[in-house]
């Protein structure tokens, strides 16, 4: 590592010099392995400062200053970083005769990748994209409605009314729909011009279109589009199905007609508006029971998260949701949640914990920064399959949340609501994504945009009763987050769900043994393909529509009676 006193990361004069040293060095074959690991060592550096100023700013979207310096740091260091990087990743390819050693082979693979999508335009091209992805979150969250004596955020107001009459329910749906609708040219003409600068960014780096281009940038080596597409037809033929099942057994349960859109969230397991904790203290504390029970390093690590790298408390100015983040010099992650004691906050956390604790984990055993983590495929698997192997643990006996009598219900609900909520939500998003970006005309309108909204969700949400409702149906594209600020990062949340849902049928008849096997295969970090992380944790990545269907079958026999 280099010694501290001597780089300042906000200053990008002391870290040029050390960038610039690297890129005048003579590289042969056999110097590689200690010239990647200064180079590791420079871009711990670079990333963990952005980390402080990602916490920063994170702590109070409304703080100007934070916010300031977070952009400095964009425009000042990461852009002229960007610039080193790729001169780095060409000297490191134009090396004669390299035979990577195995833990270098994965890095090769994607430094490759990177620098033949590289354009220095696309510089600021995506920093313009970055700034309008940002602006959906303010706008979304900037957007108000009245219901009864209470002004609630736009995104949160069915959420808010959730376990409430079905009058409110539908009440607070409709409102948050006439909000919307007074805006929609906005978020309209927001996505046309992010659409627009994606298109550009894939002409730049001289590819068909922006699904190529995101290909490339994602670093998606291991499956092609094709596969993804093969996966929607899996899951209409396997889990849509199902979905319809459970909806039903919902309907009929609540003596409803019919499944309404502000009825789509309900169940009729438990009263899911009780607090399972009392405050951000108690739940930590909570948690960290959990942890130890589950994993003592697990336990301690969380312990440790609590100075300074947990911030789970709810507060005017934060950003809803959840996030994790790697500190990479420090070594410790960082999770962000906006928690109001839920039970919805339970699985928000242990999912976040999933993603620290295998950052800690590779993090510790890969020293190079790149070897950190994995790909996202494998990345949504460790933070899912957590929520689901935390499950034992959970109970108020081992200083969890739930009751003897209550927990069935949660775990139960959770299950169903991957059936019912995720995978069809999952796949509508994606498959529009894929049109959107390589099929839809060059002067798509945003009617082209909501019929063929409509046309998907007439496929995966079928049992819903939408009548009357068609434009507000087709609208429903505009109020997927992931669609203007993370386009096609969606599938890795199916491929994940399904993976996960493998490990857990393992878990039923050895829960230490799948444990173990989930928490070595944490270790490869970045260093095996996604089909061999997913082999390592012993399941298999589902694209093929027989392992989808053997997910549905193991759930059909947890729900269903013989």
């Amino acid at each position: 590592m280099y010694p501290t006193e001597t780089v300042e990361p906000l200053q990008w004069k002391t870290i040029e010099p050390l960038f610039t040293a690297l890129l005048k060095e003579d590289l042969t074959a056999h110097l590689i392995p200690s010239w990647l690991n200064r180079w590791s060592d420079l871009e711990k550096i670079i990333w963990e400062a952005r980390a402080h100023l990602k916490r920063d700013r994170s702590y109070d979207e409304n703080n100007s200053a934070a916010q300031h310096a977070f952009q400095r740091f964009v425009e000042e260091i990461f852009s002229p970083y960007q610039l080193m990087n790729q001169a780095l990743k060409t000297k490191l390819l134009a090396v004669p005769n390299y035979v990577p050693a195995p833990e270098h082979l994965q890095i090769l693979r994607f430094l490759r990748v990177e620098a033949n999508l590289f354009r220095q335009e696309n510089i600021p091209l995506q920093a313009e994209i970055d700034a309008l992805s940002s602006e959906y979150g303010r706008k979304a969250w900037g957007l108000f409605v009245h219901i009864g004596d209470e002004t609630i955020p736009l995104p949160q107001a069915e959420e808010h009314v959730a376990g409430q009459g079905r009058n409110m329910r539908e009440q607070a749906w409709r409102l948050t729909w006439t909000r919307w609708h007074e805006e929609r040219a906005i978020f309209d003409q927001l996505f046309l011009n992010l659409l627009h600068k994606r298109r550009q960014l894939a002409h730049n780096a001289d590819l068909p279109d922006y699904r190529a281009y995101r290909w490339r940038e994602m670093s998606r080596l291991d499956y092609t589009p094709a596969d993804c597409l093969s996966l929607h037809n899996a899951i209409e033929a396997e889990i849509i199905p199902l979905t319809a099942i459970l909806r039903e057994q919902r309907r009929q349960s609540l003596g409803l007609t019919s499944m309404r859109p502000w009825d789509k969230e309900l169940s009729a397991q438990f009263d899911t508006t009780a607090r399972p904790f009392a405050d951000v203290r108690d739940f930590e504390s909570r948690l960290i029971q959990v942890y130890h029970h589950l994993d003592p390093e697990l336990g301690a690590l969380f312990e440790r998260m609590r100075h300074g790298y947990l911030d789970l408390g709810a507060r005017t100015g934060k950003l809803h949701g959840g996030e994790e983040w790697l500190f990479s010099a420090t070594g410790l992650p960082c999770i962000r949640a906006y928690t109001v004691g839920s039970y919805e906050d339970v699985g928000l956390v242990l999912h976040e914990s999933g993603h620290a604790f295998h950052d800690a984990l590779s993090q510790a055993r890969q020293g190079l920064f790149w070897n950190i983590g994995s790909p996202s495929e494998f990345s949504e698997f460790a933070a899912i399959a957590m929520t689901y192997l935390a499950t034992p643990y959970l109970e108020q006996k081992y200083g969890g949340f739930y009751t003897p009598e209550i927990a069935p219900q949660v775990y139960r609900k959770a299950l169903e609501d991957v059936v019912v909520k995720w995978l069809p939500s999952i796949v509508q998003v994606d498959a529009f994504q894929h049109w959107v970006y390589t099929s839809a005309p060059a002067n798509v309108t945003p009617a082209d945009l909501d019929a063929k909204w409509l046309e998907l969700s007439m496929k995966f949400e079928a049992d819903i009763d939408w009548s009357g409702l068609e434009q507000e149906r087709a609208m429903g594209w505009q109020r997927m987050s992931m669609i203007f600020s993370a386009p096609f990062y969606q599938i890795e949340y199916a491929l994940a769900h399904l993976g996960a849902l493998q490990l857990w049928q393992k878990a039923q008849d050895d829960f230490p043994a799948t444990w173990h096997t989930y928490r070595e295969a944490l270790l490869f970090g970045n260093t095996r393909s996604v089909p061999e992380l997913y082999q390592a944790a012993g399941v298999e990545l589902p694209f093929e529509r027989e392992i989808v269907k053997k997910v549905a079958e193991f759930l059909i026999g947890l729900w269903l009676p013989r």
